[in-house]
């Protein structure tokens, strides 16, 4: 499972609807744009060491901090004196982004030291097979992932969405002013482009909608979106595209069933999930509409076999069956707090939230059974989750008493360590090891 942002305007930003229309270009348009294959821009200063096992997190001082995983003391520190967005882990290497207004720039950090070990210009990027791909704003750079030496670049002025599938995915949105002087989708375009050189290889268009990123599953490109037609009822539609070409497998009109924010896909079921609509499974061949769970206390879930895990609204914890959203198991929790979706190891589900106590629970993945139950002062942070730790966090205002990042034991939920950070957290937890949906 993935959770997927909109885009619109120029950038990337939030939106709490997208939005559908009356529709300009019906199919992808194949496009003959090539990239530029570039000298290296990137800045090499260190030789990484090892990999090095760290718990990684961000604060409002503008400083990455490093402790170490087994026994929550500071390994090291890196500031650049503006927000530094969350890391990405791969190997010996940490990708930090300083997130300065005028250049945002990406850091290549040694995982023992926070010695930089290259950096280069750019966004935050998304690291898939040795290869960083990011963009500046007005273009999408693809970057050697050991050494931050530019491979291609494509001018673009838009947002990198997602890669998958050797495809670049990036989208360019246009706004106008809708009812009340409130900003809406003008149009959206889906770009394809090629991981290997950055040639653009079709582009997806329509006129007043707003289109979240794709999920990419067999060769096909999943997304929804909603229209900001002023003259007409919300309607919203989802779309299938064949990642290959951008032709048009099939749309469905689902009306305002496609205000969502998690989608995933499992045993050929492409899922979506709204805060204020439930879950609906769409037969992922022709978007047929298999079933709808219309629980407006259900959002975010995670997809593992044939089910969907979802910690509602309201505390409770649910697994519904992929392929027929038939209700497997329920399990209360948590008091009633902001829904996370669960990460599901190894037969097990671990799931946070509350206020005051902050939770995490432990639940058998097949049976709802409660293994353990942890609880904290302060609302808790979505959990990081290795083999056999459960790294977690706690919120708290500028006012009151400073996070604490937290190492439970898997097995038992017991405490292994705990680190006051200081400073209010501007990020979650990256760690080292963290896997995510088995």
């Amino acid at each position: 499972m993935r959770a997927r942002l909109r885009w619109l305007g120029c950038g990337l930003m939030l939106l709490c609807m997208m939005l559908t229309g009356c529709g300009v270009s019906s199919v992808g348009t194949h496009a003959t744009a090539t990239a530029t294959v570039a000298k290296a821009t990137a800045t090499t200063t260190a030789t990484p060491t090892p990999e090095t096992s760290n718990v990684y997190y961000t604060t409002s001082d503008q400083v990455l901090t490093a402790l170490n995983t087994a026994t929550g003391a500071v390994r090291w520190t890196f500031t650049k004196g503006v927000d530094i967005a969350a890391p990405i882990l791969v190997g010996n290497l940490v990708y930090v982004t300083a997130l300065n207004p005028q250049a945002e720039t990406i850091y290549a950090l040694d995982s023992t030291n926070g010695t930089v070990v290259w950096s280069a210009k750019g966004g935050q990027p998304i690291l898939v097979d040795n290869a960083i791909y990011t963009s500046t704003g007005s273009a999408i750079n693809c970057l050697d992932a050991m050494t931050g030496k530019q491979r291609w670049q494509q001018p673009f002025d838009g947002a990198l969405l997602t890669v998958a599938s050797d495809t670049v995915f990036a989208g360019i949105g246009t706004s106008r002013a809708g009812p009340g002087g409130v900003s809406v989708p003008d149009s959206s375009t889906l770009t394809a482009l090629n991981t290997t050189d950055g040639a653009i290889r079709w582009s997806f268009t329509r006129a007043y909608e707003g289109f979240d990123s794709p999920e990419v599953a067999d060769g096909v490109a999943y997304f929804m979106s909603t229209n900001s037609n002023d003259t007409t009822p919300v309607t919203g539609h989802v779309y299938a595209l064949n990642v290959a070409d951008g032709s048009q497998r099939w749309k469905v009109d689902v009306g305002q069933q496609a205000i969502a924010n998690t989608f995933g896909f499992s045993n050929g079921v492409f899922l979506a999930g709204g805060s204020a609509t439930g879950i609906t499974g769409y037969r992922a061949s022709d978007g047929a509409q298999l079933w709808t769970n219309t629980d407006p206390m259900f959002s975010f879930f995670t997809v593992t076999g044939n089910a969907a895990y979802v910690k509602s609204f309201n505390g409770v914890a649910v697994a519904l069956e992929v392929t027929t959203g038939k209700e497997l198991w329920d399990t209360s929790v948590l008091v009633t707090a902001p829904a996370t979706p669960p990460i599901a190891v190894k037969g097990m589900l671990y799931v946070s939230g509350g206020r005051g106590p902050g939770q995490i629970a432990a639940i058998n993945s097949g049976t709802g059974a409660i293994q353990w139950i942890q609880r904290e002062p302060g609302a808790m942070g979505f959990p990081s989750v290795t083999i056999d730790t459960i790294y977690a966090y706690t919120m708290q205002p500028d006012n009151g008493p400073s996070p604490v990042v937290y190492a439970f034991s898997a097995a038992d939920g017991a405490l292994r360590w705990q680190h006051q950070t200081g400073k209010n957290l501007i990020t979650g937890l990256t760690v080292t090891g963290a896997v995510g949906s088995d």
